[in-house]
């Protein structure tokens, strides 16, 4: 049996989907739930940042294999794609460093 990952949808993102008024919860649940059991079925960006496409939406997020454990850090339009893989990227060893302080 394949182990399963520790999906954790980070603060930020929980503050900005509640600042947009996000009404898809459970789909998140949902989305979750599946990266759980294969956290690669997305498509990767570089490093160990993944998109996942969700209707006009994307969703990125970040994989630590070691801990088994995938962090949802972003959501963006599919128009605001392509800054916000730029800007994740360009942000990765400080995005990175945080979420192992605060969440490993």
């Amino acid at each position: 049996m394949k182990n399963k990952y520790k999906v954790v949808v980070t603060i930020p993102l929980k503050e900005k989907l509640i600042r947009i008024k996000f009404t898809q919860w459970d789909r998140l649940e949902k989305l979750k739930r599946k990266l759980e059991i294969n956290p690669f079925a997305g498509k990767r960006l570089g490093y160990n940042l993944f998109e996942k496409k969700w209707g006009a939406f994307r969703i990125y997020y970040i994989i630590f294999e070691k801990v088994l454990t995938v962090f949802v850090i972003d959501y963006s339009h599919k128009k605001l794609q392509k800054s916000t893989i730029d800007y994740l990227l360009s942000r990765w060893n400080e995005l990175t460093m945080d979420l192992k302080e605060y969440y490993i």
